[in-house]
């Protein structure tokens, strides 16, 4: 794989784009190039990916299957986004996603952490994108009696719940099977104004959100990149090294 040091020495090689999906779930991008990591082993998962024959319900899911079938390749690297990425080389990677993971991991200690190895690893001009729930969007809702609205994206016993514990359920994460062996459950959940803290004191400055999914200024984004999952209560947040 050509650097991106090679690639300025020499500006004719060809590069290609470094982009990486940190923390991709089953939530693998059905484009080239793409590198995806997550703490889980999703060996299982790809192998049905390949075998799947028959339609399926989800768009996101047929893309994958339609790609793989079309002789695209998906792998997924098994590493917890905590170690650090010493595999990318310093202003090395064109884009991070990190998508409804970000709320996994202590906000104290293991994403400042984090955050400042995505502006180790971004080269200059390029960017991060990170979706998680928002805690302002989720009171607001609470405080106006209109939790009601998140139902779609919810298991059933949603709908059975009141108010108060609908909105425990959004903010734990609790709406999935949890034990300790499993990735599951938020330890944290941010506001604009906190994860702009937490991106700021890694280094970044130019910091943009959105509330629409799929939304993004950058043409490799929004071409490529799916969005799935929370999206009635999450903030899409990019930021430009």
């Amino acid at each position: 794989m050509i650097t991106w040091f090679e690639y300025v020495k020499n500006p004719n090689i060809k590069r290609q784009l470094i982009k990486i999906n940190v923390g991709c779930g089953p939530n693998m991008f059905p484009h080239p190039f793409w590198t995806n990591y997550d703490h889980e082993d999703f060996g299982a998962y790809i192998e049905y990916i390949k075998n799947q024959k028959d339609p399926v319900y989800a768009k996101y899911l047929q893309d994958l299957i339609n790609y793989v079938h079309n002789g695209g390749e998906l792998t997924c690297i098994k590493h917890d986004l905590r170690d650090g990425f010493p595999m990318h080389e310093d202003n090395s990677v064109d884009i991070i996603c990190n998508l409804q993971s970000i709320e996994h991991i202590s906000p104290h200690y293991d994403c400042p952490r984090f955050l400042k190895e995505c502006y180790r690893m971004l080269a200059p001009g390029k960017v991060l994108r990170v979706t998680t729930p928002d805690l302002d969007l989720l009171i607001n809702a609470y405080l106006s009696g209109e939790m009601d609205k998140f139902a779609i994206e919810q298991p059933e016993i949603y709908k059975q719940l009141d108010p108060s514990a609908q909105l425990a359920m959004m903010m734990y994460g609790s709406s999935v099977e949890f034990r300790e062996d499993k990735y599951a459950g938020h330890k944290f959940l941010y506001t604009q104004k906190s994860i702009t803290k937490q991106l700021n004191d890694a280094g970044f400055s130019d910091i943009t959100f959105y509330y629409e999914s799929g939304k993004s200024k950058h043409k490799i984004i929004n071409d490529e990149v799916v969005d799935t999952g929370g999206f009635t209560h999450s903030m899409i947040v990019e930021a430009v090294k």
